[in-house]
């Protein structure tokens, strides 16, 4: 019997199809030998060594766990469009390195994300790339003996080629488990096309947690919930927080994800005079009347009336 040939990790990483789990490109590359010299001998038993890239997904879905979902970023428009982004690029069900390293090339990010006619993008994604170096997740849970806080950075390096044009984030080991292999019912699911468009990172965060609640298409979360996700300025109260962080990010997301966004304020129960939740429910709107070249929105055409028998 002819032992199964092993080859080696990097190869699988470099030759593995848009996909393709870590095993299925293992599996079809031993069938399909390559030249010879172009392999180096490894027990396929042995994990993915951690400076191997990231298998790319490609097709621009963002896997996200629902704790992660819940929790603040501290990031900027900017900065999350490139985090999103390159979430994106990550296959999520690949086995992984410890950490994920992800290559994102300026001019297709620039096409992808709409920005390619901006002067601007080449710096905003340097500044993006810097800044999130300092930038972390912050996920407050509750336990018997009160609510503890967390904080996690985003990336343990940011790397920027000024003469290449690619940025190269590598995203820290507390994070990366956030971001593949994870269960369905652990993470929402949506496509990158359906944000680019967004200039808040308000909508953002609050169209990810109606993500949550895709099926019910319901989201009930108390304020205090609400104001951490969406890292609200704790100057704000809630009058500010209804303007500037629900009814914007409502009227945004109607605009440019197309939802009819319902929402209500439920008072406190043991303070009514203050709200303690809020709850939204939604829709995708069936038609969005587009205005003409003239400024003027199209009349709806009236259906014949039947007649009657």
């Amino acid at each position: 019997m002819v032992e199964e040939q092993r080859i080696d990790d990097s190869y699988i990483s470099k030759n593995a199809r848009p996909g393709e789990t870590w095993e299925q490109a293992r599996k079809r590359l031993q069938s399909t030998p390559p030249p010879t010299g172009e392999i180096i001998e490894r027990s396929r038993l042995s994990p993915p060594p951690d400076n191997l890239q990231t298998i790319y997904g490609h097709d621009g879905e963002i896997h996200l766990a629902k704790a992660l979902v819940k929790a603040a970023h501290g990031l900027t428009i900017h900065q999350t469009r490139l985090i999103r982004y390159a979430v994106s690029k990550i296959h999520p069900t690949a086995p992984q390195p410890s950490q994920l390293v992800v290559r994102i090339v300026a001019v297709d990010y620039a096409e992808k994300m709409g920005v390619k006619g901006s002067k601007n993008f080449y710096r905003d994604l340097q500044e993006a790339a810097d800044a999130l170096f300092n930038r972390y997740i912050t996920i407050t849970r509750e336990t018997p003996k009160g609510r503890t806080t967390e904080k996690i950075h985003w990336v343990s390096s940011a790397k920027y080629h000024t003469g290449e044009g690619w940025v190269e984030l590598r995203f820290s080991p507390e994070v990366s488990p956030s971001l593949s292999m994870l269960n369905n019912g652990d993470k929402i699911i949506y496509k990158l096309q359906s944000t680019v468009d967004l200039k808040s990172t308000y909508s953002w965060r609050l169209y990810e947690l109606l993500m949550q609640w895709k099926d019910t298409k319901r989201l009930l979360i108390s304020v205090e919930d609400y104001r951490n996700s969406l890292d609200v300025p704790e100057s704000y109260i809630y009058g500010d927080i209804k303007a500037h962080c629900i009814d914007k990010p409502i009227k945004e997301l109607k605009a440019k994800c197309h939802m009819d966004i319902e929402f209500k304020a439920i008072k406190d129960k043991e303070n009514k005079k203050r709200v303690g939740s809020l709850e939204f429910s939604w829709k995708y709107a069936e038609q969005i009347d587009m205005p003409l070249e003239g400024g003027e929105t199209p009349k709806k055409k009236r259906g014949r009336k039947p007649k009657e028998a």
